[in-house]
């Protein structure tokens, strides 16, 4: 099964307008066949991997209900003033900082998008202690939602354990390759893009590549997700 990814490319100017448009075919990865189609899921990994592309996980191991209350509580701590969040602007080295488009290192560039980072330690090692210390300084927060999120990450380190396996089995690794060799780091982020009174001038982020072995991106209700591959 295929779907459907619309992929821009932004002018010279660097200014949010589109100058080309093309359909690219992103393969989905249904995880609750991983029993009875498991060589064709990782062949499909691979495929994906090798060539640059982004894929559609579906059924995966985080429930719906999980999501949108994570997604809730982030449009509670961006909904505060922007002196509250203010506070947490410049803990770079720390394991949660914010960043805004309305701190002073932000203003004059063409950046339009507010974050919230949490850097949670290592995705094998998760704990209730690691995630009450990140969100700390998430004034909105409280036992419900660490627990919640806890549990978000739980969910999230299966997927990521099925996905690195037939990631493993369609490049002809062991099956365990990767989750014994990689001490990687979970780190979760927020991103929020508010109104903005000239929304032509700016981006609701620059281009970038993560520094990430796995990104896993909750979609919300803000269009605009673009894919630079093969140079387009």
């Amino acid at each position: 099964m295929e779907v459907k990814l619309h992929v821009t490319t932004v002018s010279p100017e660097n200014r949010a307008v589109t100058s080309a448009l093309e359909f690219v075919e992103v393969p989905t990865i249904e995880l609750s066949l991983i029993e009875t189609e498991r060589a064709e899921l990782a062949r499909k990994l691979r495929d994906a991997g090798t060539r640059g592309q982004v894929c559609r996980i579906v059924n995966h191991d985080v429930p719906h209900e999980l999501m949108k209350e994570i997604e809730i509580q982030g449009k509670r701590f961006f909904a505060q003033s922007v002196e509250v969040k203010s506070e947490l602007v410049g803990r770079g080295k720390s394991a949660a900082y914010y960043t805004g488009n309305n701190t002073s290192e932000l203003r004059h560039s063409l950046h339009w998008a507010e974050s919230f980072f949490m850097l949670l330690g290592s995705w094998k090692t998760l704990d209730l202690d690691v995630v009450k210390k990140c969100i700390a300084v998430w004034a909105t927060a409280d036992d419900e939602f660490r627990k919640a999120l806890l549990k978000y990450l739980i969910c999230l380190r299966s997927t990521t354990e099925k996905i690195l396996q037939l990631f493993a089995e369609g490049l002809g690794l062991k099956t365990d390759f990767y989750s014994s060799v990689l001490e990687a780091r979970f780190g979760a982020r927020w991103n929020y893009y508010p109104v903005c009174p000239e929304p032509d001038e700016v981006l609701g982020a620059h281009s970038h590549t993560d520094p990430n072995f796995l990104t896993f991106i909750q979609q919300g209700q803000v269009e605009g997700f673009q894919v630079r591959r093969d140079g387009q």
